[in-house]
């Protein structure tokens, strides 16, 4: 357990900024799109479809809140005769570590931002920006970007610094696994929408001036391509398996270009570099991605059911409490359905707790998934949201058009509760 209210009060030498960074599922699958997730991969579509029973959020979005709030953090860095704008910064390497369980599809961050060195390459300067994301007072994970200020170095500064995460040479052999796949013309124009709005990614002008045939892609949208392939190949194609990630970006990739992942498994660490196929560049280089499992050639990860829920209070007990007298006081009308249905009850878009309805065979409702076969019907919804959908103040067809309920399974037996559970459950 981090504390929250002790780390805010740790400014160090340098000065911090804090800020909010709120995501909905919306921000997701723009993210998952960005980087290449397509319908066209069936097992893409938990990053694309809201609704998903698995629905998940790609571990690299997790990237973006302390990359939105880095700019400002550099630019007051920068020593005396000295500046960084959008014109002269480059982005050198990410790091991101977990420290917690993959953070879920819905919520807001507070994020410190601050530069733990600065150092001097000669020509350029390198800002180290560390970023310590919080969500409900815990630190939940972190991030480190190194920014490479052009024009700026001379200062007398360092020129390396401990406080830095390595990059790791790749082994020499052969790859273990590779992955191939052609990124879109308009890759940029799409990745952009996720909130880096450089116009060096979308202006033809800006990109001739800075030496480029054309907009040129963003360097997290082809780490975001390569992290795709390492969670498909050895991670099970889950999100929640990875522990931390760091990369090197070492050339810049033209939309439209193909990008090769080479990947070598050494214990639960994959390196990996990607290249350009039409060039032989190396794009991202000396990376790596640390699993908490290996599954290998995207097979299903462990079928370990999800932990016990929690036994903390959440106002939807009150309502499934209800539920099951109303079974009990009409199981012919209950028997009449015929299903079972599995509640995922959410808060700040992770599962908290599960509720199972069996109206097919044990005529119960209890905690937990089924404790035989499996649920006909999966319903997602956040407390708050099924309490109003209870209480008759939020529709549950516009619950579902909104994505604030989602549906996996037969849709078409959920509307079958409604008769049973009459006015004070409607759901």
């Amino acid at each position: 357990m981090h504390d929250f209210e002790e780390r805010s009060k740790l400014e160090g030498k340098n000065e911090s900024y804090w800020g909010k960074y709120k995501y909905n599922s919306k921000d997701l699958v723009c993210y998952a799109l960005g980087v290449g997730a397509s319908v066209v991969n069936p097992s893409d579509l938990k990053f694309l479809y809201e609704s998903h029973e698995n629905f998940s959020a790609l571990p690299t979005f997790f990237i973006l809140p302390g990359m939105l709030m880095e700019s400002p953090v550099v630019g007051k860095s920068m020593p005396p005769g000295k500046y960084a704008d959008f014109t002269n910064i480059l982005h050198g390497e990410q790091y991101i570590e977990f420290l917690s369980d993959l953070p879920g599809t819905e919520g807001e961050f507070t994020i410190r931002n601050y530069v733990v060195d600065l150092l001097d390459k000669g020509s350029s300067a390198v800002a180290v920006v560390n970023s310590e994301i919080y969500q409900n007072k815990e630190l939940v994970f972190r991030t480190q970007q190194h920014i490479f200020v052009l024009g700026q170095g001379g200062f007398g500064g360092p020129r390396n610094s401990k406080q830095a995460v390595a990059v790791e040479a790749v082994p020499k052999r052969a790859p273990d696994a590779v992955v191939e796949q052609r990124t879109a013309e308009d890759q940029a124009a799409l990745y952009r929408l996720s909130g880096d709005l450089n116009p060096l990614h979308i202006d033809p002008n800006v990109a001739t001036a800075s030496g480029h045939p054309k907009p040129i892609l963003h360097g997290l949208a082809s780490l975001g391509f390569s992290a795709r392939h390492v969670l498909m190949k050895y991670a099970g194609n889950d999100s929640s398996n990875v522990k931390a990630l760091k990369a090197r970006f070492a050339k810049p990739v033209l939309p439209g270009q193909t990008l090769v992942t080479e990947m070598w498994l050494e214990g639960k660490r994959v390196h990996f570099q990607t290249k350009v196929k039409e060039t032989g560049n190396i794009v991202i280089a000396s990376s790596y991605m640390d699993l908490k499992n290996v599954v290998k050639d995207g097979a299903s990860a462990s079928n370990q059911k999800m932990a016990a829920p929690s036994a903390s209070s959440l106002k939807s007990d009150s309502l499934f409490a209800k539920i099951e007298d109303g079974i009990k006081s009409n199981p012919d009308k209950a028997k009449s359905v015929g299903a079972v249905y599995l509640y995922n009850i959410t808060l700040n878009g992770k599962t908290v707790k599960q509720w199972t309805l069996d109206l097919k065979s044990a005529l119960a409702v209890y905690q937990g998934e089924p404790k035989t076969g499996k649920a006909d019907t999966t319903m997602t919804v956040s407390d708050d949201d099924l309490m109003e959908i209870a209480a008759g103040t939020l529709s549950p067809q516009v619950a579902y058009l909104k994505g604030r309920i989602k549906i996996a399974g037969n849709i078409m037996l959920a509307q079958k509760l409604g008769p049973l559970l009459k006015s004070e459950a409607k759901l």
